[in-house]
């Protein structure tokens, strides 16, 4: 399971640094008018995450950030049961938290569910629509999913979008090579 493995090494990676994975990173592949600059990209990067929770943030979000970041922790150290328990706590307590959708998504796809997974991952995109490098991380876990189960075009498609979040990501040009038709 190729994507396990990558996303396992990014979640390893995303504890220390959040997701020095390959979105934002240099190499630009695709740059429209319309892309968000890189700036951007880093800012959101480095900004609201399970490990970093901003004082003004509402007492349901930070406790919903905190279950998450516990659900990562778990999720890190093999224990895709008791993270599973965390994100589902985390959904329950503020459902808009795409954090939680995401790392459930990870989870899922830890215990073979893949189509759980790109479900969870689903409701990630769309609530990280206002989020470029989150977004790429998100579509980019989706596309490799859907490669994986030999679904090439709705994965090209996938790796696209992530390349219009995040022109500078070398994991989602490298997907999209390797799904595009000749």
């Amino acid at each position: 399971m190729r994507v396990l493995a990558a996303a396992m090494a990014a979640l390893g990676l995303m504890v220390v640094l959040f997701s020095i994975d390959g979105c934002a990173q240099a190499g630009s592949v695709i740059k429209e008018d319309s892309a968000p600059s890189r700036r951007s990209v880093e800012a959101d990067r480095r900004s609201e995450s399970p490990s970093q929770i901003p004082k003004s943030t509402s007492p349901e979000r930070a406790a919903s950030l905190r279950l998450s970041g516990r659900g990562q922790s778990a999720l890190e150290e093999g224990r895709a049961e008791e993270a599973v328990d965390h994100f589902e706590r985390a959904i329950q307590i503020d459902p808009s938290n795409p954090f939680a959708y995401y790392y459930f998504g990870l989870a899922r796809l830890a215990q073979g569910r893949r189509e759980e997974a790109l479900t969870l991952l689903s409701r990630a995109e769309v609530l990280f629509h206002d989020r470029p490098h989150w977004l790429c991380e998100t579509l980019v876990a989706m596309g490799g999913i859907l490669e994986e189960m030999g679904r090439r075009q709705e994965a090209a498609g996938r790796f696209r979008r992530a390349l219009e979040a995040d022109p500078w990501s070398e994991e989602a040009a490298a997907g999209l090579e390797r799904t595009e038709e000749p």
